[in-house]
């Protein structure tokens, strides 16, 4: 029996590879038509040799291993919240038929006193509704396990199976107590990153709407959200700048997802600039914003390629940078800039600072 079900299962695994390649690529198209953010999802289907070791190892459990084995596939969903599991729920049981005498909620088999991870693991086959399309059709009846865990339940899971600690008498006296604190700060620190992402919310509309949160004006504070809202805004300074950099011969895009990242390098330049609040730095660029077209042509003179493509925040990145003196600029870096482009902007400050 054993030989024969590992010959079998050689001769259609190519199937299960094709199904499990569908299952993940209907799941990715599921969870962002239903805008559920991820970390990761990730497939797999069990390796002749693997099936063959779990054959061995529970040779009394399995009469039919084909039809048995319900985790021949499977397909597993990383979230950032524990909270976001109830939205994978509900698009599991939309789209597939769930076994659910071998699917397990592996919180619901801890006491709370036990130390594990808390996961979903669903057995599912494709639905009546699929099934009758003809991409589908070779898949009837074909298994799959979908396992649904958030990042720091992966975390566990990963360091555990490394350890080799499934089972709870496995584990040596002198650790139980160290993975018993650390199971629970697992569990508490998942409850907390859902709590910081709600509040991260609540601060964000409290920062569009001007209101105080615990009696701060958090929407003054200088930060990645309110910097965003400020230049996001129509602003007299910004705008100068903007027709500065036109004047100087840069070709001005749009902000993007991408051009965003020069957020964090403004914030950083702020800070080295003594610059703490977004009312001091409207002050500030109502002052440097008549002045930057002279500093703006240096530096696009310095560069030598033919043209020169920028966005509203890096442009004001390329301002703000002129402010800091050399043992400054020094600190600063460039980090993460081309050398033949740090290497430019540097000499166009330094010029611009010799001509002030």
């Amino acid at each position: 029996m054993k030989n024969s079900a590992i010959e079998q299962y050689n001769r259609i695994r190519p199937n299960y590879l094709d199904f499990t390649g569908k299952i993940e690529s209907l799941l990715l198209t599921l969870l962002k038509s239903k805008s559920v953010n991820f970390h990761l999802v990730e497939k797999r289907t069990k390796s002749i040799e693997s099936f063959e070791s779990k054959i061995e190892r529970k040779k009394d459990k399995y009469q039919d291993p084909l039809n048995e084995i319900t985790d021949l596939c499977g397909v597993r969903i990383i979230l950032y919240y524990s909270d976001d599991v109830d939205k994978i729920d509900k698009i599991i049981r939309a789209n597939f038929d769930v076994d659910e005498d071998n699917s397990i909620d592996k919180s619901a088999t801890l006491n709370e006193d036990q130390f594990g991870y808390l996961s979903y693991h669903y057995v599912v086959t494709v639905n009546n509704k699929r099934n009758n399309l003809p991409e589908w059709e070779d898949f009837k009846n074909i298994k799959c396990e979908i396992q649904v865990r958030t990042v720091l339940q992966h975390a566990w899971a990963s360091i555990s199976h490394e350890l080799e600690y499934k089972k709870e008498y496995e584990i040596p006296s002198v650790l139980k107590r160290k993975l018993f604190r650390l199971a629970g700060l697992i569990e508490l620190a998942d409850e907390s990153f859902q709590t910081i992402r709600d509040q991260h919310i609540e601060v964000s509309r409290a920062i569009v709407n001007k209101e105080l949160i615990d009696n701060t004006k958090v929407y003054e504070e200088l930060n990645i959200i309110t910097l965003e809202e400020y230049l996001s805004k129509p602003n007299d300074s910004l705008e100068e700048i903007k027709r500065s950099s036109k004047l100087a011969g840069f070709h001005v895009n749009k902000d993007t997802k991408n051009t965003k990242k020069y957020l964090s390098e403004i914030l950083k330049v702020l800070k080295m600039l003594g610059l703490k609040t977004i009312t001091a730095l409207d002050i500030f660029l109502k002052t440097a914003s008549p002045k930057s077209e002279n500093y703006l042509k240096l530096v696009y003179q310095e560069n030598t390629s033919k043209s020169w493509s920028t966005s509203p925040s890096f442009t004001l990145l390329l301002l703000l940078l002129s402010y800091l003196n050399e043992r400054e600029l020094d600190e600063y870096g460039g980090e993460g800039w081309s050398t033949k482009i740090w290497s430019s902007v540097k000499r166009a400050i330094v010029l611009h600072n010799e001509l002030a």
